[in-house]
């Protein structure tokens, strides 16, 4: 199990992003959601790929980022509060199944996709993904470390490791930041 602790070490930092167990508001009511946010917290994120917002511990909704772009709010981002950018999109976890989604604030008529089960795999994915970039660049052998990456993913969270899995192309950005 990834710890507060383990976050630090790994990404270098003491600016892991934990809330105030105070400041979780009351819709946020899924609970392993709010362990994480409260006891475990965000990395800052990985490279450029991924990045955790500090502002996630204040919980931004995604619901009012649109309404104070003028955007409509559809149904489905009524739930969702924004972690940061993943790639070409934004990292949001559901504040009632937990799941962690991918948003397309360009097109916020898409259903976001399911790009975690719950918040605390999107840690670990972050985690395991740090470890392996990590030992990538030591060693050099990015198809080895890609494929080992990728097994520990699909171990993690096998459903969300399917076709349409945006963790691939995260992983091979991650590895090959110059990669176009």
């Amino acid at each position: 199990m990834v710890t507060t602790e383990d976050l630090k070490q790994t990404f270098g930092t003491t600016r892991i992003r934990i809330a105030d167990p105070s400041a979780v508001p009351a819709r946020v009511v899924s609970e392993s959601a709010r362990r994480v946010m409260t006891e475990i917290g965000l990395p800052p994120g990985i490279l450029n790929t991924v990045l955790i917002n500090s502002e996630v511990v204040s919980f931004p909704w995604l619901s009012d980022i649109l309404e104070r772009s003028g955007k409509e709010v559809p149904e489905h981002y009524e739930n969702l509060v924004r972690l940061g950018s993943f790639g070409a999109g934004s990292a949001c976890f559901d504040a009632v199944g937990g799941e962690v989604k991918l948003a397309i604030l360009a097109r916020p008529q898409v259903i976001p996709p399911v790009i975690n089960s719950d918040l605390y795999k999107f840690v670990e994915f972050l985690y395991e993904i740090e470890l392996e970039r990590r030992r990538f660049e030591r060693d050099g052998d990015m198809e080895a470390h890609l494929r080992i990456a990728a097994e520990r993913l699909r171990e993690l969270d096998p459903p969300v490791m399917g076709e349409l899995s945006p963790w691939p192309t995260i992983l091979e950005l991650v590895m090959d930041p110059d990669a176009d």
